[in-house]
């Protein structure tokens, strides 16, 4: 807990100073694609990926966009609207090796939701930077739809120093 309020004052620093030399890398979540099991289920648009399905949650692969010649992200922050009363988004972030082998798990949750909720920020705090190049993968999971609100993931933004 206490890591995801540092994660979460960084991002908010980083965001408001831009004096601190980083670079914020944000992505619209419509860039994020459905698996194959939740293509039927995903639509994306203007406010981003989400899950119409009223049976079954959705899971979606979405992109951290950073320079490997540059220094890793410390942060990626995952802006949602969970519109679910019970179930939560749930992101997955893996850093893999050139091999593949897996050297990083982080996984976020949104807190509560419901019809008309507002954006919540799932913050992934990453240890310090690897020593060798590590490849990032972001895997979110999206509650089903409920009385017509759909769970959708608005923006992925990664952090970096300059």
């Amino acid at each position: 807990m206490l890591k995801t309020a540092i994660a979460t004052a960084a991002l908010l620093v980083a965001a408001s100073a831009p004096a601190l030399a980083v670079n914020i890398s944000p992505v619209n979540g419509n860039s994020c694609q459905p698996t194959a099991q939740s293509r039927a289920s995903v639509d994306v648009s203007e406010w981003g990926v989400q899950n119409n399905s009223t049976s079954t949650s959705a899971r979606v692969h979405c992109p951290i966009v950073y320079s490997l010649q540059k220094n890793a992200p410390y942060v990626v922050a995952v802006d949602v609207y969970d519109r679910h009363p019970t179930e939560n988004i749930v992101c997955t972030l893996r850093g893999q090796e050139s091999d593949g082998r897996t050297v990083l798990t982080r996984i976020g949750y949104s807190s509560g939701g419901g019809a008309g909720g507002g954006v919540q920020k799932i913050v992934l705090a990453l240890d310090n930077s690897p020593s060798r190049p590590v490849y990032y993968s972001l895997q979110c999971e999206l509650p089903k739809a409920v009385s017509g609100w759909v769970s959708h993931i608005a923006s992925i933004t990664a952090i970096t120093e300059s």
